[in-house]
């Protein structure tokens, strides 16, 4: 089925839109439809391919949660070395000045707690991955 003029021009919109809320990385992000998003400056380093609409509606709406719930179910794949990739969002990711005094609060904690370091990561899989099967029934 070919896909219609607006729709390619408002999947293109939201592949911007996902690249400046990732503070514009060097990847490209392969739509649904098959439109390909370049980033507005650099080389790509990396593509990110996203196979769902309904996927793609979740990075607008929440990019972090959206592309980790994505890439868990298999939705999204990451050309690229995931790690590098992630890091380099994670690096680019903008400061939320402008949510106000309470974000930059919550957001200085969350930097704090989820530091990269050994004791970190071991709470982390504490509080995520030892949760046991009867969480899940």
């Amino acid at each position: 089925m070919a896909q219609r003029p607006w729709l390619a021009a408002l999947a293109e919109e939201a592949g911007r839109r996902i690249l400046r809320a990732a503070g514009d990385p060097p990847f490209r992000i392969i739509l649904p439809g098959g439109t390909a998003v370049q980033p507005r400056q650099g080389e790509t380093r990396f593509t990110l391919s996203v196979r769902r609409w309904r996927t793609l509606a979740a990075m607008l709406l929440d990019p972090e949660s959206g592309f980790a719930e994505a890439y868990a179910t298999g939705a999204v794949d990451v050309d690229g070395p995931l790690e590098e990739f992630c890091d380099e969002v994670y690096r680019r990711r903008p400061w939320p000045a402008a949510r106000g005094a309470a974000a930059r609060l919550m957001w200085r904690y969350l930097e704090w707690t989820q530091r990269r370091s050994l004791r970190g990561a071991r709470r982390n899989v504490r509080r995520h991955y030892d949760l046991g099967n009867e969480f899940y029934r």
